[in-house]
């Protein structure tokens, strides 16, 4: 008995130092990039807005400082072409129909997923 008590023991310690304690949540979506803005201020940031394939569906904005990442989602926009985003926020919001939501900060943007 004491043996089977002392392999558990060890099977949790390895299967805490394993596995990750926290986990990282990110919102990602996909669909249509509808619009890319160009801040020329001398902030030198790009607003992404996407929605997803639904006509009535909630648009998502993310924000990126990325010139390429910019051109990326412009070059999505001219074509029509589906694209998958990743913000840094912890979750996606939620909202009504038409209305925008913020995803955060790009992370990464894969055209034709």
């Amino acid at each position: 008995m004491k043996k089977i008590l002392f392999l558990f023991a060890i099977a949790s310690i390895i299967f805490t130092f394993t596995f990750p304690l926290a986990a990282n949540a990110y919102c990602t979506k996909a669909g249509i990039v509808v619009r890319v803005t160009d801040y020329a201020d001398g902030y030198g940031g790009h607003y992404i807005y996407m929605r997803t394939s639904a006509l009535n569906s909630v648009f998502y904005r993310v924000y990126t400082s990325d010139d390429n990442m910019a051109e990326i989602a412009n070059n999505a926009l001219t074509s029509q072409t589906r694209v998958s985003i990743r913000g840094n926020r912890g979750t996606c919001p939620g909202g009504a129909c038409g209305a925008m939501r913020d995803m955060g900060t790009l992370m990464y943007i894969v055209v034709n997923p």
